[in-house]
């Protein structure tokens, strides 16, 4: 495997992942970032899977984005996206996260940070003002993540036809990281270069350790606000999927509430054709993602759940 191979075969996985999805939605709907989160973490695991034997993909949908909350006033969405990835080392592992917002740009479109909610999140991602997770201020449980300033950990994702893959405008921020998910046929100059912004390329670097922004273990995380930000969106997402979607997982198969149980539910081939439920759902019209009794139960859990694309490298 090398890196042309692997970023050309993933971006063309993606495209099938997102006709895939296309497929499945109900008439009349149209398409929008929601379906491409559904693409990235249903479909798309399932066709890496059956290419990259040994590495295994795996994911869970929600719809709701994690809220957070400045100390300073002010929320916004902590992100639509979590990519994760595990590797073992001996008997401990390693993890690199990357939190992403999406956005989608129409034919021809210049994207400019100008909407006051979205000018709040570029903040977010560039300043890193104190917060806690969740629709009010938690002053027990507050974050505050350094240095404060761009981190390959927190990137922005842009729905992209093709021919206007470059055209990104943030200010005079030019230098934050843009992969791209592409609408329709990817260019051959991107296939090729071994400096695209395509979502396929972004993996092989993030798999090995060149992209995204490393986490502690769990255990280890207490000390590190990066860490310990994204075990909590971890642990709210494990706590929404376990006890709401995956009931009828746990039931058949056994599995545990357990730290590391998640992880591997999330990989298990014989689990995988019910933790798209939310995924169903959403594609059948319901608009909270088959989360409406999390709504009900816990509602600060689904407050900080995420959409997680896990990627389990082995050793």
């Amino acid at each position: 495997m090398n890196i042309v191979d692997f970023s050309r075969q993933a971006n063309y996985m993606l495209l099938g992942a997102t006709n895939a999805v296309k497929k499945d939605l109900r008439p009349g709907h149209t398409f929008q970032e929601p379906d491409y989160l559904t693409a990235i973490v249903t479909k798309f695991p399932l066709l890496m899977n059956s290419t990259w034997h040994h590495v295994n993909y795996g994911g869970c949908f929600i719809h709701k984005s994690p809220q957070v909350t400045f100390k300073k006033g002010g929320r916004c969405e902590a992100g639509d996206l979590l990519v994760l990835c595990r590797k073992a080392v001996g008997t401990d592992y390693r993890y690199n996260a990357a939190l992403f917002q999406l956005k989608r740009l129409e034919e021809d479109e210049e994207y400019q940070v100008t909407k006051p909610n979205e000018l709040i999140q570029y903040d977010l991602y560039t300043e890193w003002p104190e917060f806690s997770i969740g629709g009010t201020f938690n002053p027990a449980k507050v974050h505050n993540i350094n240095p404060k300033t761009v981190t390959p950990g927190a990137q922005y994702m842009f729905i992209n036809d093709p021919d206007n893959y470059v055209r990104y405008y943030w200010y005079e921020e030019s230098y934050l990281h843009h992969p791209c998910i592409f609408t329709h046929a990817i260019p051959e100059p991107v296939m090729q270069s071994r400096a695209d912004l395509s979502f396929g390329r972004f993996l092989w670097d993030f798999i090995h350790w060149q992209n995204g922004r490393p986490i502690s273990s769990e255990k280890r995380a207490v000390n590190d606000e990066w860490s310990r930000f994204i075990w909590d969106l971890i642990r709210k997402t494990r706590n929404v999927m376990i006890q709401n979607i995956n009931v009828r997982v746990q039931r058949k198969n056994g599995i545990a509430k357990q730290q590391g149980d998640f992880f591997n539910l999330l990989t298990t081939k014989d689990s995988m054709s019910f933790l798209p439920q939310s995924y169903i759902d959403w594609t059948n019209g319901d608009n909270d993602g088959g989360n409406e009794s999390a709504d009900e139960t816990i509602n600060e859990e689904v407050n900080g759940a995420i959409s997680i694309l896990f990627i389990d490298v082995g050793e």
